[in-house]
């Protein structure tokens, strides 16, 4: 059974970016996203009684402000994500994986968003990417389930170490 949830990386994992340079600005954009991407933890949709998470509007503010910011686009895609908006997530998880390639949390969630939209193909290279990247993590085990999955849905067998499964 697959998790319904999102890999929140913040929590877990030193991110391959940086902070944008500090402004007035960008140290109340940063403030106000700090408490919000705290929330994110598995299960949680990160909304609040108003509403969507007001994060989001901060993660694009921090994007505006630093477009080279990965960790702004990767929790923008897990709030477009978690709210429904699958293909902009896809599209912000992909942004995220541009600016850090080796981002594994990155390719994890958009695995996660391949499937929701059926796209088992597209899932199953950021599957892969995800374990090559975090080969003995909590996660890298449901990974490789669901690389099995994909592949025993197209006929085919995981090749581990020059046997088959």
């Amino acid at each position: 059974m697959r998790p319904n949830f999102l890999r929140a990386a913040s929590r877990w994992r030193k991110i391959p970016t940086s902070r944008p340079k500090p402004s007035s600005c960008t140290n109340r954009c940063w403030n106000s996203i700090r408490p919000c991407r705290g929330a994110h933890q598995p299960g949680h949709a990160a909304l609040q009684p108003a509403g969507i998470c007001a994060g989001g509007k901060h993660y694009r503010h921090a994007i505006e402000v630093d477009a080279r910011y990965a960790l702004a686009y990767f929790d923008l895609g897990n709030v477009l994500d978690e709210t429904g908006r699958v293909a902009e997530a896809i599209q912000t998880y992909s942004t995220a994986l541009q600016l850090a390639p080796t981002y594994a949390d990155a390719h994890y969630n958009l695995a996660l968003a391949y499937e929701k939209i059926k796209e088992p193909r597209n899932a199953l290279k950021h599957w892969r990417a995800y374990v090559k990247l975090d080969t003995t993590g909590p996660w890298a085990v449901h990974a490789r389930n669901q690389i099995q999955r994909i592949l025993q849905a197209d006929g085919m067998k995981l090749i581990q170490g020059g046997k088959q499964d």
